[in-house]
């Protein structure tokens, strides 16, 4: 009867080991769960970072297009001018002043332009 008493509380304290190992089993599954939880919570955060970096980046594209689509318009704007000046100046270079001095670099003090006695324009050299 002793041997069978023995065995008992041998099965008593394997039953207690096995409680506490199954205790132990729980809390560690209850770890694993909470750092899966903390994971996909990372992982979410990153995706809704992601989509907010992406948008971001389209905008800085879209922005970058319109930046290079107004400095083509300026830099045509620019040729127009230039090519107005330049028709300007050959303009101005057909008209002579009337009373002008070769010899000096002044003009005599009547700087009225020659006209065209038939229609009052100014006439060009």
């Amino acid at each position: 009867m002793h041997a069978g008493t023995n065995e008992v509380e041998a099965g008593v304290e394997l039953s207690v080991q096995a409680g506490d190992s199954l205790k132990q089993i729980m809390k560690s599954s209850e770890n694993v769960t909470a750092m899966v939880q903390q994971v996909a919570t990372a992982a979410e955060e990153q995706s809704s970072a992601g989509d907010v970096i992406a948008s971001n980046v389209e905008m800085i594209a879209t922005l970058t297009r319109q930046t290079s689509e107004n400095a083509k318009q300026s830099s045509q704007s620019t040729n127009e001018m230039n090519a107005l000046v330049h028709q300007l100046e050959q303009l101005l270079d057909g008209f002579k002043l009337r009373n002008y001095q070769k010899q000096s670099t002044k003009p005599v003090q009547d700087n009225t332009p020659a006209q065209d006695t038939h229609h009052g324009d100014v006439l060009p050299t």
